[in-house]
């Protein structure tokens, strides 16, 4: 495992992926034998190198894995061989892991009723258009039936009248 832990940010960083959380609890640093904040200065950072990176080490030519703690004032870094206090650290980083996890599942959740609810609106929008067609076809074709009965009565009387119009010019011969 490769972790970082980035106090000034509130970062930790395990395998390249980094939540951030409150990192408060590593402030105290009197675990440190002869350890004196004047000189050393608060911690900044801890690197630890726990798997063999591509060179076939533990980074920085090392042969186990090992740490660093970086302080802020500019004194060399203080070299650990075991995670110790910073193993504290991976719990907090599968804690904000476990809550952004989980705030990314609601947010897909929501996106999903969200893209539900938009299709069933789409759908009782295309239903209503539908029916809609289909009352003005209806409509349309009592129209034309209309429309052709009038007609067809137009031409009987127009025909009625014609052959009247004929029986009269035949009577006046």
């Amino acid at each position: 495992m490769r972790l970082t832990i980035v106090r000034a940010d509130n970062l930790i960083i395990k395998d390249g992926i980094g939540y951030y959380t409150d990192l408060s609890e590593f402030d105290d640093l009197t675990w440190i034998p002869d350890y004196d904040l004047k000189t050393w200065g608060r911690f900044h950072a801890f690197q630890w190198y726990g798997d063999i990176d591509e060179d076939g080490d533990y980074g920085n030519g090392g042969d186990q894995p090992y740490g660093e703690i970086e302080f802020k004032k500019p004194v060399p870094n203080l070299i650990v061989k075991e995670l110790g206090v910073y193993n504290r650290a991976v719990s907090l980083w599968q804690t904000a892991k476990a809550l952004d996890d989980a705030r990314i599942a609601a947010e897909e959740a929501e996106a999903q009723r969200i893209r539900e609810e938009q299709e069933a609106e789409e759908a009782r929008i295309r239903d209503a258009y539908l029916e809609l067609d289909m009352q003005n076809l209806l409509e349309m074709e009592l129209d034309m039936e209309n429309i052709l009965a009038d007609e067809t009565q137009n031409q009987d009387d127009l025909a009625l009248r014609l052959e009247e119009d004929l029986e009269k010019l035949l009577a006046d011969l």
